[in-house]
């Protein structure tokens, strides 16, 4: 994971802040990904859908020609694209660690948490792993 000293809940502000933009994508530039995993646009959380907007606002301006896919973390509204799975077993402990890092969430992440272990479990299920994670294929 990578912060770009952005504080929490502010996010969504940030969305057409330069800097925030360039160093985005300088992240990009220097790693050159084959994949970039972001967000989902229908996530309930107004700072996740502003990582969604610049992220995507990034690989356009870079005519980003590898595959970008978002994930969920409080969506509600199902998506409908294609999607891959991915066993996420041996990390299922630090996901659920990193998402209580996150003050914005502490008020919720106790019941939210639920329908993230029941995903995991029942995608993990139809992938024959304890816990798995879907990915939607957006570009």
């Amino acid at each position: 994971m990578l912060f770009l000293n952005i504080k929490d809940g502010k996010i969504s502000k940030n969305v057409d802040n330069n800097e925030v933009l360039s160093k985005v994508e300088s992240i990009i530039k220097k790693y050159n990904p084959r994949k970039i995993f972001t967000h989902s646009r229908l996530d309930p959380h107004i700072d996740h859908r502003g990582v969604n907007k610049i992220t995507l606002g990034v690989i356009d301006k870079l005519n980003y020609k590898g595959d970008v896919y978002a994930f969920e973390v409080w969506n509600v509204v199902k998506e409908d694209m294609p999607a891959m799975y991915v066993n996420i077993t041996p990390y299922f402990k630090k996901k659920i660690k990193a998402m209580k890092m996150f003050r914005s969430q502490l008020h919720f992440i106790y019941f939210l948490l639920i329908p993230v272990y029941w995903r995991a479990v029942f995608y993990g299920m139809k992938n024959s792993c304890r816990y798995a994670e879907k990915f939607y294929k957006i570009k």
